[in-house]
């Protein structure tokens, strides 16, 4: 029965869980831990944690699925998906590729989730990664490919939620050319309603503009070429800034050799090629976000979004990268 004005309440009208409409009328009870079962709340539930409509998922370097493409061990996202349970093996890799996953039951990570920048190579800059349904990362500076040069910008980010580059180091000497590091990429912080630094409708997943404009970290400055008379020498590259990875689940267990992160690239070494002229070390990418919602979350390895390294001389070393942003939202 359900209960009624003037009509004596049985155990039976209060109910742990909610089957829907049948149990109208009825009392919702609190758990063992005082707690209400989320069948109460179904709506609010599927709208942060996903219809798990998209199935179970292990990752184990054999397995296919459709919303991913896989290489080896490694799988990259091609959509936004809605699991039920997602478990990263160990030694396995999955790339968000600016994708959101949600997990209405479990998610486990013994293996590694990514959006991290790409590193300076040489004098390559940090090539910036593609957007999917969050915005793509920044790229880093390029290192001067001849002494007596400046080193290349890191790209800028605006709406961040990451850290900004580092800059790129100087050489040791120039007596030849306009000589000078790239500029940092700068990291503008969104200006939006926030809750502990993340934008407040990202809590449901929800852009009022019906668009994803939050970025992660910002690039890192191609250090200086150096010159000295008729020797030359290039500089390294700049970091990529770190992407934003968003995860809704359930439950989230990291294992001892898990890894989350959306940190920056690493900056390029400088290059030597006249020993007395050494050129300087590109610049590490921002940080970039990693924002995890979740019911429950235990957390036995790494979940960062550091800043990437600084490369190295022989000139002076670049500058790391700034620190990025990890929030968690444990919601009870």
């Amino acid at each position: 029965m359900t209960i009624t004005s003037g009509s004596d309440a049985l155990a039976s009208d209060f109910i742990s869980t909610s089957s829907g409409s049948g149990d109208s009328g009825k009392v919702p009870k609190l758990d063992a831990n005082g707690q209400l079962d989320l069948t109460f709340t179904k709506e609010i539930a599927v709208r942060l944690y996903g219809d798990g409509s998209d199935g179970s998922a292990v990752l184990d370097g054999t397995n296919t699925f459709s919303w991913a493409s896989k290489s080896g061990n490694i799988y990259t996202l091609t959509q936004d998906v809605q699991l039920t349970t997602l478990d990263i093996d160990a030694g396995k890799t999955l790339e968000t590729a600016g994708y959101k996953i949600k997990c209405s039951v479990s998610s486990n990570y013994d293996g590694s989730l990514l959006r991290v920048g790409n590193a300076g190579v040489g004098t390559t800059g940090g090539v910036a990664k593609s957007a999917g349904t969050l915005i793509g990362t920044t790229a880093g500076g390029a290192g001067a490919t001849t002494g007596g040069s400046t080193g290349g910008n890191g790209g800028n980010t605006t709406h961040s939620l990451g850290g900004a580059g580092g800059a790129g180091g100087s050489a040791s000497s120039c007596t030849l050319g306009s000589c000078a590091a790239g500029t940092a990429g700068t990291a503008t912080a969104a200006i939006t309603p926030m809750i502990y630094g993340v934008p407040a409708h990202t809590m449901f997943d929800f852009d009022p503009a019906g668009v994803q404009v939050y970025e992660g970290g910002a690039g890192g400055a191609g250090g200086e070429g150096a010159s000295n008379g008729g020797q030359r020498s290039s500089s390294g590259a700049g970091g990529g800034g770190g992407g934003v990875i968003f995860l809704a689940s359930l439950v989230v267990t990291v294992g001892a050799a898990g890894i989350i992160s959306a940190s920056g690239g690493a900056g390029g070494n400088g290059n030597n090629e006249r020993a007395d002229s050494p050129g300087g070390g590109g610049g590490g990418g921002g940080g970039g976000a990693v924002v995890i919602i979740t019911h429950s979350y235990t957390n036995s390895g790494s979940v960062i979004a550091d800043g990437g390294a600084a490369g190295a001389g022989p000139g002076t070393a670049g500058s790391v990268g700034g620190a990025g942003v990890v929030h968690v939202f444990e919601l009870i």
